[in-house]
C-alpha cells in the first residue's frame, strides 16, 4: 500500500470497547503467548484475563494491599506477583483452583518482582529503600545483589530517595539489569 495515498485519519487501534475491569489496576503482563492478560489491583486482587473469550478466567485473592508488579514465567502457567504488603507469590494457575507455589515476606514494600526466565522458583525483587534482592522462593534464600561503590548504608533514608526502582533478567538468566 501506498503511504502517501493512505488516510490520514484511519484508526490504527481498537474502535470499540470490548471488556472493562472494575478495580483501578496498577499494573498489566500478557504471558508469553499472548492469550492471558495478568492485571493487579489497588484492592490487593490479581484478575486473570482470557482474550480468546474475552472473560476474567481467574481472580487471585491473597494480597492485602495495591499490586506493583507481576511477571509470566515462559511456562504460563505460573504467576509471580507483588505487592505494597511487602510480599511476593508465585501462583500455579493451570488447574481449576489457584494454588500457591512459594510466598516470601520482606520487610519492606516490593516495587519490583520479575521471575527467571528459565527456573519459575527464582526472582530479582526490589523493595523500598533496599538493594535489589535475588530470591531462590524455593529454598526460601534472599541475596542483596552486590553492586559497586553503594552499599545499604548510603541510601539516604530520611528523605525517602529509592535508588533502584527496576531489575530485571537478561533473556537467558545470566544477568540482571537494574536503574
Amino acid at each position: 500500500m501506498n503511504l502517501s495515498l493512505r488516510n490520514p485519519f484511519e484508526a490504527d487501534y481498537p474502535e470499540g470497547i470490548d471488556f472493562t475491569i472494575a478495580n483501578l489496576a496498577t499494573c498489566c503482563v500478557f504471558n508469553y503467548p499472548g492469550t492471558l492478560l495478568a492485571v493487579g489491583t489497588t484492592s490487593g486482587d490479581c484478575g486473570i484475563w482470557d482474550l480468546l473469550t474475552k472473560s476474567c478466567v481467574r481472580t487471585l485473592k491473597k494480597h492485602t494491599n495495591s499490586i506493583t508488579s507481576l511477571s509470566w514465567t515462559k511456562n504460563p502457567k505460573c504467576l509471580l506477583s507483588g505487592s505494597f504488603d511487602k510480599s511476593v507469590i508465585l501462583w500455579d494457575i493451570s488447574g481449576r483452583t489457584e494454588v500457591i507455589l512459594a510466598q516470601k515476606t520482606f520487610e519492606e514494600p516490593v516495587l519490583v518482582a520479575q521471575v527467571h526466565p528459565k527456573d519459575e522458583y527464582k526472582c530479582v525483587v526490589c523493595v523500598y529503600l533496599k538493594l535489589p534482592r535475588f530470591v531462590d522462593l524455593k529454598r526460601n534464600e534472599v541475596f542483596p545483589l552486590a553492586i559497586p561503590s553503594l552499599d545499604e548504608s548510603k541510601i539516604d533514608k530520611k528523605n525517602g530517595k529509592q535508588f533502584f526502582m527496576t531489575a530485571i533478567f537478561d533473556s537467558v538468566g545470566k544477568l540482571i539489569f537494574v536503574s
